[in-house]
């Protein structure tokens, strides 16, 4: 589950820098309206949590639960991102939520350590604490993010440069076949001419010793006829 948790942050990470730079369209609008109402959200959130916990009371379902304490600080992320105060008034909220239910969480948990583990360090953390720590998290997956921008901009950057070569490259590696390709043509030639001269100079000293043999025996039959 704490991968369920980062992706949340992270996801929170992203929304927040895109989301950062934009102004108030409302022009100087009551700020304090905007807070109350703002507020009041956070205690219906905290009521969906709540109730979400709630409906685990009675069962043995400790995943479940660790999967709604995931959601919770899921939720306070995504809070944060947007209004630390708000933040800090739903884990307010949930966290003496899980106090005055200690109990009946505990029957839900059961032996399950890991589970009760993750419970206390939500209910015992002050908000204050907790939103640090998840402050802390949200900085480090946003740095992430712009990190894993950049190097994504880097890469498309190579990707333009090698298809910008690539041509260039291909040309290259056909001259190379073709050059190759002459080489061997070339290599090809020159041992026919060689296996040919060397044919033909066998075939003339062969036609030279015949030749030599029939002037020496017509001598010899001359000399034979003359009686010399």
């Amino acid at each position: 589950m704490k991968k369920v948790f980062l992706m949340a942050v992270a996801a929170v990470a992203i929304m927040f820098a895109s989301c950062g730079n934009k102004t108030n369209n409302n022009g100087g609008a009551d700020s304090a309206a905007v807070d109350t109402a703002a507020v009041a959200d956070a205690s219906s959130l905290a009521k969906e949590s709540t109730d979400k916990i709630k409906a685990l009371f009675g069962g043995k379902d400790a995943n479940a639960l660790k999967d709604a304490i995931d959601g919770v600080k899921a939720k306070a992320s995504e809070l944060l991102a947007k209004n630390p105060e708000v933040a800090k008034e739903y884990l307010t909220k949930v966290q003496t939520f899980l106090k005055e239910n200690t109990e009946k969480i505990k029957s839900v948990v059961g032996d399950n350590a890991v589970v009760g583990a993750a419970v206390s360090a939500l209910t015992d953390t002050p908000a204050d604490d907790v939103i640090s720590s998840l402050s802390s998290a949200l900085g480090t997956a946003k740095a992430a993010g712009a990190e894993a921008v950049e190097g994504a901009e880097a890469a498309a950057e190579k990707a333009v440069d090698a298809a910008k070569n690539a041509p260039e490259a291909a040309k290259e590696a056909a001259n190379k076949v073709v050059e190759d390709a002459k080489a061997k043509t070339n290599e090809a030639v020159n041992d026919a001419k060689a296996k040919a001269n060397e044919k033909m100079d066998k075939a003339v000293n062969d036609a030279k010793a015949k030749a030599a043999a029939g002037v020496d025996k017509a001598a010899s039959d001359a000399k034979k006829a003359l009686g010399i």
